[in-house]
Formats: structure tokens, sequence, C-alpha cells
């Protein structure tokens, strides 16, 4: 690891006196360089190097005392500004040092709240930028957004003031901070407007790549709102600024850029379920660009084009040419992991015997099918255990209602409620720790299968208390103007009115189907869901209605 520069002298001043001219970190020795010596009106004289020790286990506080034992000049400003050392930090984890460089940056912003040009302002927008990053990395998103609010509008007080090219340049970035924490937080409609008054200012002097950028936020954001048709405008707008960058210069950079943006496009439309071997073609492309990049800048996004191949190949139900996909990219991760052994190499196992596990469902090898299934859960949790973070539970939630779906289809009932159940363990502790709207759903769906399981063994009150939750759940979250949240409400909706059906609760069951019904019938369907919701799933409603009305 190169050693993290803390210090360097740049004074002219030409008293002769001692100086340190150079302070570095080396965070594997544990030790601090230090270079110094005697100024004079013909410079420095020769340079002496000094190694000091400090404590494996050190906080800014300790590592700023220690150098000022040796040079007056150092500041905590400068520490704080130090990308690499706040890296090393943040990477490990330390709640007493995070806290203690929160509380410096907080007495750095008071410092310089007394403002007094333009310089001043711009220090403390910068300030604000910094510790909004620390925030950021903390995934303390509410606060880094106040933090890049301020900047912004100190920014753009500037800006007013003074309108010169560099201003409009800073507020602009500043804006895009603003917009991209927003988007993080998935505060959709902000992050949207946020993006489209950035768009509007870019100025055209700024590089093409912020505009690549900008589109690519608002076309994502236009998914998760549901609107893919407008999402896919937005990624072709980006494709085509990216591929205007390459034609004009051919360099890797823009290459890189034309490659992802045509593996965005690719997604949009599989998403869309448009046109598969288009997908696959975009994705075919993508990948051929980045074949043309040097390898080591490319090669974990080089495993991400095979899979996604892969994937293409899996909905075209070619599933033959997926698994060889999904074979070669775990064969690129073992010979990562032989070289450095990684958490991260391991959860991608995990994902890629996920997938060849149901390549090979798909081709009814359920004993291949099973044992890829099984690896999975093995490799995701172990990953659980020792990292912990959202995805990790989940794809091991995941990787639990995949065994217990494939028992579930073998008609292996009492072994398939032992996964299904468990996964619904599981997901009460992820949506009791994270409280989103994801694990929420995620938990419905657990009662769902619950649900199913119980029904195919016959526990049939079972099954309608774990359909209710999981339609009192999707009915909790409904935005009607969210198509994916409304057609899951109707499904959840069909499942609680079948349950009801088959309990010969008819009127209650027929209400349920009629409202699915109208739904149906609206044209508010615009593109295929993963769930199937269509008139053959409520086929039992004319059944309920006979019965009701007395007709047996």
């Amino acid at each position: 690891m190169d050693e993290i520069t803390l210090y360097i002298y740049d004074s002219q001043d030409y008293e002769i006196k001692r100086v340190v001219s150079y302070i570095g970190l080396n965070l594997e020795k544990h030790q601090l360089t230090i270079e110094y010596g005697y100024q004079s009106p013909n410079g420095l004289s020769d340079i002496h190097v000094e190694s000091v020790s400090i404590s494996s286990h050190f906080s800014l506080s300790e590592l700023y005392d220690l150098m000022l034992s040796y040079w007056e000049d150092v500041s905590f400003d400068d520490l704080l500004y130090n990308d690499r050392l706040m890296d090393y930090f943040l990477e490990e984890k330390d709640e007493g040092h995070l806290s203690e460089i929160d509380e410096l940056f907080q007495e750095m912003i008071d410092e310089d709240r007394d403002v007094y040009d333009e310089d001043d302002v711009i220090l403390l927008a910068v300030d604000y930028s910094n510790y909004g990053q620390f925030l950021k990395a903390r995934a303390l998103y509410e606060k880094a957004e106040e933090c890049y609010q301020n900047a912004a509008d100190l920014l753009s007080e500037v800006v007013k003031e003074n309108d010169d090219d560099i201003n409009r340049h800073n507020v602009t970035s500043a804006l895009e901070q603003l917009a991209d924490i927003l988007f993080i937080e998935e505060k959709d409609e902000e992050a949207l407007k946020a993006y489209q008054d950035l768009f509007s200012q870019i100025s055209a002097c700024e590089e093409d790549y912020r505009y690549g950028h900008v589109l690519e936020r608002i076309a994502l954001i236009y998914h998760r709102l549901d609107d893919d048709s407008r999402s896919l405008f937005f990624h072709k707008a980006e494709l085509a600024v990216y591929r205007k960058l390459w034609l004009e210069e051919k360099s890797d950079d823009n290459q890189y850029a034309l490659a992802i943006g045509l593996r965005q496009i690719a997604l949009r439309i599989m998403h869309l379920n448009m046109n598969k071997q288009e997908a696959l073609d975009m994705f075919e492309e993508s990948y051929q660009y980045l074949c043309g990049l040097p390898e080591h800048l490319v090669h974990d996004d080089l495993i991400v084009a095979i899979e996604y191949k892969g994937d293409a190949s899996l909905v075209l139900e070619d599933y033959q040419q997926a698994i060889q996909y999904y074979c070669k990219v775990e064969e690129m991760i073992i010979e990562d992991d032989c070289k450095d052994q990684s958490i991260d190499n391991l959860f991608s196992k995990s994902i890629i015997h996920k997938k060849l596990g149901r390549c090979y469902e798909k081709l009814n090898d359920k004993n291949k099918a099973m044992s890829y299934f099984q690896e999975a859960l093995e490799e995701v949790s172990q990953v659980a255990k020792n990292r912990g973070e959202y995805h990790d539970y989940s794809e091991k939630g995941i990787a639990l209602m995949n065994i217990g779906w494939h028992y579930f289809n073998h008609e292996n009932y009492d072994i398939a409620y032992q996964y299904f159940y468990d996964d619904l363990l599981l997901r009460i502790q992820i949506n009791n720790r994270y409280h989103t709207i994801a694990s929420a759903y995620s938990l419905s769906l657990a009662m769902r299968h619950m649900g199913y399981v119980e029904e195919a063994l016959g526990h049939l009150e079972s099954a309608r208390d774990y359909l209710k939750e999981c339609l009192l759940i999707s009915q909790q979250y409904r935005k009607k103007d969210k198509e994916s949240r409304e057609y899951y409400y109707y499904v959840s909706l069909k499942d609680y009115a079948h349950i009801l059906y088959v309990l010969e609760e008819y009127q209650e069951a027929y209400e349920d189907f009629k409202e699915v019904e109208e739904y149906l019938k609206s044209g508010k369907i615009t593109y295929v869901h993963e769930y199937t919701l269509n008139f053959e799933s409520i086929k039992e409603m004319q059944d309920c209605e006979e019965k009701c009305n007395g007709i047996y």
C-alpha cells in the first residue's frame, strides 16, 4: 500500500530554521515518515528521514498530536480533507473514531461560518461538501443531504454575485451531489426535479459525461417510478451522448462509457419484456467494447457482462447457453479467489450458483439444481454471518426460497414448509432491522409462500392467515400511481380470494375476485410483471357467484 501523504512544506519563509518538509503515513507498518531539514536563503539543507511508530488502532486526534509534536504547521482541516485518510477510518468502522471525526467536521464548519468574501463562502461550501461525503459513506443520508443542500445554497449565492465558468462549475457540482444523495435516499420525485434542474444548468462547456450521468439517473428514476417507456427514452439519450463521444474520440474512457450505456438499455429492454433477442445483442455489443479495453481495468465489468448474457439467455429459454455463460463467470470468480480470497467473491459465487440452479431446474435436472441451490445457500449464509449487510441477508432468504420452491414443485411439501418458514423468520428479522419498503415486500412474499405451502398441506386456516398478512402488507404500501405496487396488491388480493373460496367463504371471495377483475379490465397493466395475474387466474369467481346465488 502506498504511503498516505499527510503534509508537504511549501513555505517561502527564508528564516534559518529547522523545518519538516514531508509527513507520510504507512498503514501497513503503522508508522509515520518524517522528512526534515534546515531552511535558509539558499533553500533546504540535506533532508533527514525519521520513522516514528504509531499505534495500530490510532484515532485522528492521536495522529494529529503525533504530527504536532514534530511540526506546528499542521491542522485538523488538512486531515479531514485527506480522502485516503478518511477512507481508512471509514473502512476501519470504529464508531469511537468516527464519532470523533464527526465532531471535528462540525467544529471546522462552525469555525468557518464567519464569511467575509467569496473565498470564505466557497471554503465553507467545501467544508459542507466534504462533511457530506463523510456522512454519505456512513449511510447517514439525511444528514448528508442537509450538508449538500447547504453547499449548493452557498455556491448558488456565489454565482449570483460572480457568474463565471469556475463558479458555475462549482454550483452544478454541488447540485449534482445533492441530486445523487436524493437518488440514493429514493426520494424519487425530489431527485427527478433536482436532476432536471441540473441538466438545464450544465454549461455547454462542461464535459458531455455529466450529461450522460444525469440522463442515466433520470432514466433510473423513471424505472423506479414504473415508467419504463420514459426510462428507456432517457437511457437511449444517454447512449447517444456516449456514442457521440466515442465517435469523436475513440479513447478508452469513451469506449467504456459506451459499453455501460449499451448495458443499461439492454437491462431496460429485458425489464419491459420488449425484444429479448435485442437485449442479448446489446449485451454482446457491450461485452465486445469491454473486450477492446485493457483487461485489468475492466475485469470486473467483463464478469458482469458475461453474467448478463447468461441472464438474457435464461429469459430466452436457451438454458444450455445460459449455463455456459454462468460457468464461465464461475471460472473467472474462482480464478480471482485463488489470487485474493474475499467475501465479495464468495457472494458472487453464491449468485452464480443460484442462477445455475434455476437453469437446471428448467431443464428438469433435479439433482444438479438442488446441488447448486445448496451451494448457493451455504455460501451466502457464510457471507451473511461474516459481513451481515442487507443484501447478504436478502440473498440468503432467496436461497432458502429457491430450495423451498424446488421441494414444493416436486410435492415435497413438508420439506418445502421448513425452508419457506426459515425464509419467513429471516425476513421478519430483516424487516425489523431495516424497515424499508423492499424489506416489507420481501416479508409479504415470504408470507405468501407460507400460505401456498400451508394450503398444500391442508392447513387452510393457517394458509388464510398468512395470505391475509401478505395482503395487508401490500395494501399498506399500495400506491396507485406506481404500477408495480398496484399490481402486487391485486396479486395478493387474488391469492386471498382464492383461499377464501377454498374455505367456502364465497361472498367475500366473490367481492375480492370482482375487484381484481375490474383492475384487469382497466387497462392499467402496461408491462409484464413477475407474478401471473390474468382472467384465467380468477376463474373461480364464476363458481363463487353461482354459489352465492344458490346455483349448485
